[in-house]
């Protein structure tokens, strides 16, 4: 039975390969750049928008004395603060990201009507 998309069907290989350059795989947070769209349209309809940007970068130190796994470990634990503070604090009207993918820092942005990302990968 033919496919009703004119796409061909992707690969295992080829999604985990997008994937991991959309998505951090230490945080599991997409880069902030993925979320283009409903922070386009927040700008457009007038909206104010707040940014919170927490750089990680100076802690990187931590890696030279305790090893990867252990400032990987923070980075999953800041991650996992901001996002259930964004759920549980801003009713869930921020969206959390990182400013790339295999960077130390984080993006929080906060909207009045909230920020939903038009979709992820694992969607």
């Amino acid at each position: 039975m033919p496919s009703e998309s004119s796409h061909p069907p992707i690969q295992w290989d080829e999604f985990l390969r997008l994937r991991a350059g959309a998505v951090d795989d230490i945080t599991g947070l997409a880069a902030y750049v993925h979320s283009v769209e409903p922070l386009r349209r927040i700008g457009d309809g007038g909206m104010e928008l707040g940014v919170l940007v927490l750089h990680m970068s100076p802690l990187q130190h931590m890696e030279d004395r305790a090893g990867w796994e252990h400032y990987d470990r923070v980075l999953a634990a800041t991650a996992g603060a901001l996002t259930d503070f964004s759920a549980r604090r801003l009713d869930g009207k921020a969206l959390v990201t990182k400013k790339a993918v295999h960077d130390d820092n984080f993006v929080l942005f906060v909207g009045p009507e909230g920020i939903a990302p038009h979709g992820t990968l694992d969607d």
